[in-house]
């Protein structure tokens, strides 16, 4: 896991791990300065929660008028429709229906009126869990945390009070139960078949010795090759970053004529060694050679077994 923040610009609080450390997955890493961050979530988080609370009594409170407002403009005149108060039928008929007719005006308004509140209060419930999930990011931002169980490794120096920067990897969490020898030559891949059984060498370090590997993943292999370890001499583990030698055989011969690497000269593209001859004088010899090593060449003519060739 690279450690990295999403913002940058904001001033790093607080760094809670050292190199070496061991952490676990949701383990603080890092974090930077939150301001009145919390105390902005938990006042909007109260505002949403008394919005919410406020719609889901609207209903209630739209029934309850609708019902004042009936009460008010029909049952409370009915008297004034009634016969018996001195208006005939038709009379007390149109006294009824106007009282009606007022009552369904006032009803309307009353709808309206809760469906404006009802969309001003979403709209406004709406716009403030998007701030709040804003400023939870924001929060989130603020801390890093482990994704992973690992060893933090290459922490930067002089964190805490300096500046962030965006996408700047500040440290490393690693997970040492696993690890892997990599390789950047991808002109040798073809002298590597999976499963194949490599020798390699740490020459320094806790970890020296000799270990035997074999390719990973060999069939993914492109610019970087890796390699997995199958046995190696018992130590408290290869430090991340261990440089190591293995050796690719590119060809083989056998029974050949090899004279030493150093004792090879070059000249308008042709190759030569100095033999001693009889009276032991040095004199150039032009020869054609086969497979090069790493520490001997070998003569395909221009030499016979026995004669000695001059080092310097």
């Amino acid at each position: 896991q690279e450690v990295c923040f999403d913002v940058g610009g904001k001033k790093i609080e607080k760094v809670y791990v050292h190199e070496g450390d061991k952490v676990k997955p949701g383990d603080v890493l890092v974090e930077l300065s939150q301001g009145n961050l919390i105390e902005d979530i938990a006042k909007l988080e109260y505002e949403i929660e008394k919005m919410t609370l406020e719609l889901s009594y609207l209903p209630k409170h739209e029934e309850f008028d609708i019902a004042a407002s009936y009460s008010q403009y029909v049952l409370n005149n009915s008297s004034e429709t009634k016969k018996d108060d001195g208006y005939d039928d038709d009379e007390a008929k149109l006294r009824r229906d106007e009282r009606v007719k007022e009552w369904e005006e006032r009803d309307q308004d009353i709808k309206d009126n809760y469906k404006y509140q009802r969309e001003d209060l979403e709209d406004e419930l709406e716009f403030s869990k998007q701030k709040l999930s804003k400023l939870k990011s924001e929060l989130g931002g603020s801390q890093i945390k482990a994704k992973m169980g690992g060893i933090v490794y290459k922490v930067e120096e002089k964190l805490e009070g300096s500046t962030s920067k965006k996408d700047k990897v500040i440290m490393t969490v690693i997970d040492g139960n696993e690890g892997l020898f990599e390789m950047s030559e991808p002109d040798y891949s073809q002298y590597f078949k999976d499963g194949d059984v490599i020798h390699m060498n740490i020459a320094y370090g806790s970890a020296q010795g000799d270990y035997e590997l074999t390719p990973y993943n060999y069939s993914s292999w492109g610019e970087k090759q890796y390699f997995s370890i199958l046995d190696g001499p018992e130590n408290e583990g290869i430090e991340v970053d261990t440089a190591a030698t293995i050796q690719a055989v590119l060809g083989l011969s056998e029974d050949v004529l090899r004279v030493p690497k150093e004792t090879i000269y070059k000249a308008d593209g042709q190759t030569y060694v100095y033999v001693l001859d009889d009276s032991n004088m040095r004199s150039v010899r032009w020869v054609e050679t086969g497979l090069w090593g790493d520490a001997f060449v070998e003569i395909t003519s221009g030499l016979t077994e026995g004669e000695q060739v001059v080092k310097k």
